[in-house]
Order: C-alpha cells, then sequence, then structure tokens
C-alpha cells in the first residue's frame, strides 16, 4: 500500500513538473491535489514580491515542499530573515513554524506541499 502511494504520488509530480513548464494563467490560490485524513498535497503559485504559501505572517505544520521551479525567496521568522535559492526539483522538510516567506526572485515560485497528517 505504501509502495503504491508513493509511485501515485511520484506521478503526480512528474505531472505537475511538466505542467510548471508550460506558460499557463497565473493562479494566486492553492491548487489541492489530494485532502483527507492522512495527508494534504497541493500546488502553491506566488508572484515576485509576493507572499508565498500564506499572506503575511503564517503557519504550516510539518511538511514537504519540493520546487517545481527555481525559488529566491526571503523567510523571516522570529524577526530574523534569510534569503534561500533553491533550485527546481530540490526538496525541503520543515518542522511546523510561524513565519513569512516573500518571494524576493525574477520569476513566479511553483512548489508542491506535502503535509502529512497524524
Amino acid at each position: 500500500m505504501k509502495c503504491f502511494f508513493l509511485s501515485g504520488l511520484f506521478i503526480c509530480l512528474f505531472a505537475l513538473s511538466a505542467n510548471a513548464q508550460k506558460a499557463t494563467t497565473f493562479k494566486n490560490q492553492p491548487k489541492v491535489f489530494l485532502n483527507n485524513n492522512k495527508v494534504s498535497v497541493m500546488q502553491i503559485d506566488s508572484l515576485p514580491a509576493k507572499d508565498v504559501a500564506g499572506k503575511g505572517v503564517h503557519n504550516h505544520p510539518t511538511r514537504l515542499t519540493i520546487l517545481l521551479t527555481d525559488a529566491e525567496v526571503k523567510v523571516t521568522t522570529n524577526g530574523k530573515s534569510k534569503v534561500i535559492k533553491a533550485k527546481a526539483g530540490d526538496s525541503l522538510w520543515s518542522g511546523g513554524n510561524t513565519h513569512t516567506v516573500i518571494n524576493t526572485g525574477n520569476a513566479a515560485v511553483k512548489t508542491v506541499i506535502i503535509e502529512p497528517k497524524k
């Protein structure tokens, strides 16, 4: 069952990656692919100089973020800021936290966020 879930997830991410490379209309709302009692999987896009994955100060549970595009973002947590640069295909595991994230790059940032649930 676990292998089946992971296979489906990789197929979904492959399709998302191919789709992220096409010219599409930008949508400012998360696109939810799966949301059940075990996991939430969504795509979140952000334009340059705009918030990423939440407006202003916001929080997330533990999650895996997979970048579909290159990204440059400024993350501020507890009053401390840092700029993070990452490439398409990179993944980041994060514990639950409260922060602000701003797209400081020159292009839209597209991510897939996977949030396991207890």
